[in-house]
């Protein structure tokens, strides 16, 4: 039985229904805090607003829409996708530097009552024309690491990383080869790397995920 297969099994063992998410939260989650209550409100909208489907959603930053084609980034890490059913407990919302970090757990019960976590993950909600959205960890968590663009190629890595400007320019001009050569406009893009793929989990602001771990290799 496959990965995917796996997953699928289960959730039809756990999941009387693929629509609305059940979401709930942890104690120390200051309910009392109006800013904090705004977004619950959001996030629990948008966790029962079909995620799972392509459409300009109300609750997602105007901004991270126009960037890629489903928005929310977190959407295909699982197939069927993160928001096929699995119960969400929101584990604590932060206030952070002007916008509110808000850490989840999807999970369920076995039958013999132990748990099972499929994911831990992050989203972030900030105020965008005077209401609160959601965004992509992503977009905060990557002004922790390094930067450098050298023509079409921004790269993202790790302050622990030495960077090679030799290699990055021959990953630029591979990539304008190929876009002369298909004749197509040149576009620029970001490219992430890092030692071991978790690490690049967590940067997209996936604190844990079901088959964690495993041989530590360069990852992009």
């Amino acid at each position: 039985m496959t990965y995917k297969n796996f997953i699928f099994v289960i959730l039809v063992s756990i999941c009387s229904s693929t629509f609305g998410q059940k979401v709930t939260y942890n104690a120390i989650v200051d309910t009392s805090n109006l800013e904090v209550k705004q977004v619950q409100k959001l996030f629990e909208s948008y966790i029962h607003s079909r995620p799972d489907s392509i459409y300009n959603n109300q609750y997602w930053s105007d901004s991270d829409k126009q960037n890629r084609g489903h928005f929310d980034i977190l959407f295909g890490e699982f197939q069927p996708s993160l928001y096929m059913g699995f119960p969400v407990h929101v584990l604590s919302i932060k206030s952070q530097n002007g916008i509110y970090l808000i850490k989840t757990m999807f999970s369920s019960c076995n039958q013999d009552n132990q748990p099972y976590v499929l994911a831990i993950m992050n989203f972030v909600a900030k105020k965008e024309n005077n209401e609160y959205r959601l965004f992509n960890y992503l977009n905060y968590s990557r002004e922790r690491w390094n930067k450098k663009k050298i023509g079409l190629v921004t790269f993202y890595y790790p302050l622990y990383h030495q960077f090679d400007s030799i290699k990055a320019n021959k990953l630029n001009t591979f990539s304008s080869e190929i876009c002369k050569n298909l004749k197509i406009p040149p576009t620029d893009y970001d490219y992430y790397f890092a030692d071991d793929f978790d690490e690049l989990q967590q940067l997209k602001g996936i604190d844990y995920y079901i088959g964690m771990g495993g041989e530590v290799k360069p990852t992009v």
